[in-house]
Parts: C-alpha cells; structure tokens; sequence
C-alpha cells in the first residue's frame, strides 16, 4: 500500500531513509534532479555512506537532463569522481516518463507521479509493489546514452 508523501522535504527524507536501509542497489529515474538538493542537504553524504559501506553497493541514476548536475550539484559530481566504479549516471535519451522515482535494493520505492508533483507514495518494504517499478527502470536503463562520465581523481 504504502505511505503518502506530499512535499519535497518528504521525498528527499524519504530517500534519506531509504538509503540508509538498502543493502546492495539504489536507484533514481528522475527529470534533472533540479528540485532534488543534492548538493544543499543530507543526500549526497547519505549516498556516500551507502558507497562505503560495502565493495558490491551500486547508484545508477536515470536523467532526462543532465545539465543541472554539472551546474549545481558539485558533491554528486565529486562523489561520482571518487565513486565512479559504484556510480553510473545515465541520460535517458526517449521521451522519459513522466514518473520519477527513487528505488531500494528489490523491495523499496518511492514514486511520485510527475518532477513537479510531490504527491508521492513510499513504501520501503513492498516487494510485490516495487517490481513493476524495478523492470520499468531496467528496461529505460538498457537503452539509455551516455550520461556523465566518471573522472577519474588526478586525471
């Protein structure tokens, strides 16, 4: 069933816990992480803690547009730089979805039904209802460009 969320402080709390819970994957599809914080709140640090804790961790990031990225969000790139065999951002080069949404390991997802509608639905532990969500991302995935390269540091 799930939670209602109704603001983007909810949405990025949410991804907040979210990441704290996963174990193995998180994953993002998202328009241009414009409204998202990155770099202003917990998120980039409670990604970077995900990262750390474990060799077999993954963040793989779906983005319409990539451009905010390199404009406003400094720590995803830097941990993308130090990250980058962890973290893959990509550029959904289709006409995206209308969805975004914020997936955990195979059983947790957050969804909201548009970027610029935060009514959203979060439900940390619901396998059943997260599949769907998980092989819509995975099919955009596959057939998604190239988005931002990890740099490598030095280099």
């Amino acid at each position: 069933m799930g939670i209602s969320l109704l603001t983007a402080t909810d949405w990025r709390r949410a991804v907040h816990e979210m990441l704290g819970q996963a174990s193995r994957r998180v994953r993002l599809r998202e328009d241009a992480l414009s409204d998202q914080n990155w770099n202003e709140t917990q998120l980039a640090p409670a990604l970077k803690n995900f990262l750390l804790a474990g060799p077999q961790r993954r963040a793989e990031f779906l983005l319409a547009d990539t451009r905010h990225v390199y404009a406003h969000c400094p720590a995803l790139l830097d941990l993308l730089a130090h990250f980058g065999h962890l973290i893959e951002i990509r550029l959904q080069e289709e006409e995206p979805a209308p969805e975004c949404y914020f997936l955990a390991d195979d059983e947790g997802f957050l969804l909201r039904p548009s970027a610029d509608n935060w009514n959203a639905r979060y439900a940390p532990r619901d396998r059943h209802a997260a599949a769907p969500w998980h092989l819509h991302f995975e099919a955009a995935w596959k057939r998604a460009g190239a988005g931002i390269p990890a740099r490598p540091l030095g280099l």
